[in-house]
């Protein structure tokens, strides 16, 4: 798989709407479609994520971030939700 295989640009987008992250910010998990931040949060003051309202969850912590690919090839069949995981998942291992 390519990096062309992927939009790039979509997983970008989605992170810096959703997270306020940027691709360097995160790295890719074993676990199809999540990726893992590379720097721990702040923690409960400050960060913000539902999490740390749980009990024991106060702490930094590296939360995860969920992201799939929703399109269509030519025909009108779904491509694999995974492939931008894929692609840089393949990246990772060939280092």
């Amino acid at each position: 798989m390519t990096e062309e295989d992927f939009d790039a640009a979509a997983f970008e987008w989605h992170l810096s709407l959703y997270h306020r992250l940027k691709p360097e910010d995160v790295e890719v998990t074993d676990v199809p479609g999540y990726w893992r931040m590379v720097i721990p949060c702040a923690g409960r003051p400050e960060c913000g994520q539902p999490i740390h309202l749980a009990m024991f969850n106060e702490d930094p912590m590296k939360h995860t971030v969920y992201y799939l690919d929703h399109d269509r090839d030519g025909s009108g069949r779904f491509l694999s939700p995974y492939r931008t995981w894929r692609a840089l998942w393949e990246r990772r291992e060939a280092k």
